[in-house]
């Protein structure tokens, strides 16, 4: 289970279930709501959308969740695992009404982009209460006509899903309940791969709430890996990169190069990214 959709109607509780998920996995997290607005709910162009989701779905470990159908497609085909958060209209509908007026005028923190206040919103609480009867079939034919091989989940209820989180939870314990200590080694160029993905992935994470959509289009492992393979192959004389090694998988690295102070007879820089 590397890479992972949430879908289903909005008041089914997606985010809150993949940020669990994330927790216990610790794989990168991308709520699509808080790429896909911007401020005041302006949405992003549907052709750059489209070169944000295929920069992050070209990458090897995710959780998302969200709808969005004109993307559903690529998402679903790359999805090692589907999660259908499966609920009643009522239940769904009675979340999405109560989160409107309980948070109204306020941003969510987690999962929406800065700047799009909560509101009441008749048209969106009408999809809320039509998605079972409009969506729902068209979901099924979908995931019915995917290849063999996906891993297909489906929860009617918070119980199903809270059991099924936590099982994750225990794998995941019983899997590496003592972490080895990693070894720290000097960077080969067959590395270039791990050190891209690595890159990628920490610097989307870490600034999606920062930069516009359409800069995560621009930077692709592929176009990383070209530049670490160069650099490996031939590294500058005064700069040295170190990848961390934790059971013979890179977990990390940094590298040292001169600095750009004035005011030292010898400055250096240190810059570090761990998998994120």
């Amino acid at each position: 289970m590397q890479r992972v959709l949430v879908i289903g109607s909005g008041g089914a509780g997606k985010s809150t279930f993949a940020r669990r998920l994330a927790a216990f996995t610790r794989l990168p997290l991308y709520h699509l709501d808080r790429l896909f607005w911007h401020p005041n709910w302006t949405r992003t162009p549907e052709d750059t959308w489209q070169g944000v989701v295929q920069s992050l779905i070209a990458t090897d470990r995710w959780i998302m969740d969200g709808n969005y159908g004109g993307t559903s497609s690529p998402r679903m085909r790359r999805a090692d695992t589907i999660i259908w958060i499966d609920y009643s209209r009522f239940t769904c509908f009675r979340r999405a009404f109560w989160r409107g007026l309980s948070q109204f005028g306020r941003t969510r923190e987690h999962d929406m982009a800065p700047g799009c206040a909560e509101r009441l919103d008749p048209g969106f609480l009408s999809w809320v209460w039509n998605y079972n009867k409009r969506e729902r079939p068209m979901l099924k034919r979908i995931l019915r006509e995917l290849p063999a091989g996906k891993r297909i989940l489906i929860f009617h209820s918070d119980d199903h899903a809270a059991r099924w989180l936590l099982r994750v939870h225990h794998d995941y314990l019983n899997r590496d309940p003592y972490p080895a200590a990693p070894t720290i080694r000097l960077a080969l160029p067959r590395d270039a791969h791990d050190l891209a993905r690595i890159h990628v992935e920490g610097w989307q994470s870490a600034y999606r709430h920062i930069f516009p959509p359409e800069a995560f289009a621009l930077r692709t492992i592929e176009s990383r890996e070209a530049e670490w393979s160069e650099l490996l192959e031939s590294p500058p004389e005064e700069q040295r990169v170190y990848v961390s090694e934790v059971g013979g998988e890179v977990a990390g690295f940094a590298y040292t190069r001169p600095g750009l102070d004035t005011d030292l007879e010898r400055p250096g820089e240190l810059k570090l990214m761990i998998r994120v």
